[in-house]
């Protein structure tokens, strides 16, 4: 039986990008922004691909364009139509015929720049772990427990799509309302925070005034990325009172540049243990919680200096996640809003029950009581300006294979001088 992961692109069986995975990103070629897929060490053009006739019947505009919203728009057909083409040609031995000519396609991934990988619609951040929700209330009221309401939906917000960012930017230190010691201030964040998520994204629009029903969820969800949503949390928790998040989130969202489509993650999706607690438009017997692990590292300016290893700050698992994805969309929509392609739902953080799979600082250091030590002798309660965040993703399959979703980075600097 032939191995579907196997490919006859150098590093497919190293990489994290066999053939059974074939993310899709935004590259930055020497002939512009183009459309890949990552297959071993390298990344497929489509178009490319197209030119060459390797891809017969998919529109070639698509291929062409510089975000993946017109390929989302394709719809189901062609999408599973392109993504059987792109197996045939790059799996296994590939048919002889086309070899050449789907060598002159592929681009050493080293020397590819990756962009954000979509233009984003609308940006909805859900509070999907239990995890999270319980450890960062009782930072501040130790025997805090959740609201009857967070049990009966996937509590949500809606935030900037314009703050969306992609891969290996620079974070600035946002400004904000912060209350110190009984006056209100406005000044740059002290307690500027990371959340590890996982990003869904949209692929086909829904009518407004007309719900998605939740077996109908899956029609929409074109794939996942790694999504860092950042968070001022001094600005956060004045300004939370009683409403909810603004400021303190909507400065900076992070999305991963490699987009795994939904077909990549059989074999990596479990049941959700509490779906038939749900209401019952929220019920399901689906498999929509994905075994992704997130590692985050950090290193600050001075272990850069010095050469130093960034160090591990969490190891968490979407799996643990309360709420799942057909969940969320089925929720985001339940009013009758609708969804568009290119629109983006944050899982909300993915912290699981142990403290070093906290996916925040908030978390992972008590709201700044247990500080991590780093290895050049400092500490972190929360960010500092000179630091170096990463989020690593992989896909875990029943059958022991690993599905990369690559690296998501950013540096924190300066608050801007006013």
């Amino acid at each position: 039986m032939n191995d579907p992961a196997a490919s006859w692109v150098p590093g497919w069986d190293t990489s994290g990008f066999p053939a059974d995975a074939l993310p899709y990103g935004a590259c930055d070629g020497a002939q512009g922004t183009f459309i890949g897929v990552a297959i071993g060490n390298y990344v497929f053009d489509l178009a490319k691909a197209a030119a060459e006739g390797l891809l017969p019947g998919i529109d070639r505009a698509a291929m062409a364009a510089g975000t993946l919203n017109p390929l989302m728009r394709l719809g189901a057909f062609q999408l599973l139509e392109l993504r059987a083409r792109l197996r045939e040609i790059l799996g296994g031995d590939g048919p002889s015929s086309s070899r050449d000519a789907a060598e002159r396609c592929l681009t050493d991934r080293s020397g590819i720049k990756l962009r954000m990988p979509l233009s984003v619609g609308d940006f909805t951040d859900f509070y999907a772990s239990e995890h999270h929700a319980l450890r960062s209330m009782r930072v501040v009221a130790p025997n805090a427990e959740l609201a009857a309401n967070w049990y009966a939906m996937p509590v949500g917000y809606s935030s900037r799509a314009g703050a969306i960012v992609g891969d290996g930017v620079e974070i600035v230190r946002p400004y904000g309302q912060q209350r110190v010691a009984g006056e209100t201030v406005f000044a740059p964040s002290k307690m500027l925070d990371f959340e590890a998520e996982v990003g869904l994204i949209v692929c086909a629009d829904s009518q407004q005034g007309r719900p998605v029903p939740i077996l109908s969820a899956s029609r929409h969800l074109f794939g996942v990325t790694l999504l860092n949503d950042w968070s001022a949390r001094d600005i956060q928790r004045w300004e939370s009172q009683p409403l909810g998040p603004h400021l303190g989130k909507s400065f900076a969202t992070q999305l991963g540049p490699w987009v795994l489509p939904l077909p990549a993650l059989a074999g990596a999706s479990w049941p959700n243990p509490t779906a038939h607690l749900a209401p019952p438009h929220l019920r399901h017997e689906g498999e929509f919680l994905y075994d992704i692990k997130v590692q985050v590292t950090i290193a600050s300016a001075t272990m850069r200096s010095l050469g130093l290893e960034p160090i591990t700050i969490c190891l968490a698992n979407a799996r643990d996640l309360y709420w799942d994805a057909a969940q969320m969309i089925a929720h985001v929509t339940s009013n009758g809003a609708p969804l568009r392609v290119g629109d983006v739902l944050g899982t909300g953080t993915i912290s699981g029950p142990l403290l070093d799979q906290s996916a925040c600082l908030l978390e992972r250091t008590g709201g700044g009581r247990m500080p991590l030590e780093l290895s050049d002798g400092t500490t972190r309660s929360y960010l500092e300006d000179g630091d170096e965040l990463a989020l690593h993703g992989s896909v875990h399959k029943r059958d022991g294979a690993i599905l990369s979703l690559g690296s998501l980075r950013a540096r924190v600097t300066p608050a801007h001088e006013r």
